[in-house]
């Protein structure tokens, strides 16, 4: 379920609480910061494990701190990836009518509505981008990625880029 803080407050509290989600991924603490100040901090949430991609340890008071008072864990991606590479399992090949997503509306006209787009919905929509786009996607294009990553447009257009071997450019701040 891809989420963002831009979506508002409310919206993520009313997401996080829909979905009863238990473990979220946030990209460096400035994200957890804000998750606590807009979601754990105003409700009680089904919350049990943060993964951080950028985990500084000079940040470790404030991840103990959120930790104990949330009785949460949070985990570094690295030390998620070494528990993958030390407890493998067999792959198990996604079906075309599991779901790939749950994809929230921004929520414009009250709550966000959550829309759950299966693997061959996704297949789908990238083919039906490639047969009606006006020209051919090719390996020397390069798409510059201008919204938000849970946007169900810019994941599929990533799809499509990722499909022909071209080239994604990503919006860094």
């Amino acid at each position: 379920i891809p989420y963002y803080n831009t979506l508002g407050d409310q919206a993520m509290r009313y997401i996080t609480k829909q979905t009863e989600i238990e473990v979220i991924i946030i990209d460096a603490v400035q994200g957890l910061k804000d998750f606590n100040r807009d979601v754990l901090s105003q409700q009680e949430t089904c919350v049990k494990h943060v993964v951080m991609i950028d985990k500084a340890d000079s940040d470790a008071a404030f991840y103990k701190e959120i930790s104990e008072k949330y009785n949460l864990q949070i985990h570094s991606f690295a030390e998620i990836e070494s528990a993958g590479a030390e407890n493998p399992v067999d792959h198990t090949p996604p079906k075309p009518d599991d779901v790939n997503v749950i994809n929230y509306t921004s929520g414009t006209t009250g709550d966000p509505k959550g829309v759950m787009i299966t693997n061959k919905n996704f297949v789908a929509d990238a083919c039906g981008a490639l047969y009606m786009a006006p020209r051919p996607f090719h390996k020397d294009d390069v798409w510059y990625s201008y919204l938000p990553l849970p946007h169900v447009f810019e994941r599929m257009v990533q799809v499509v880029m990722m499909q022909v071997g071209a080239r994604i450019g990503f919006y860094s701040g």
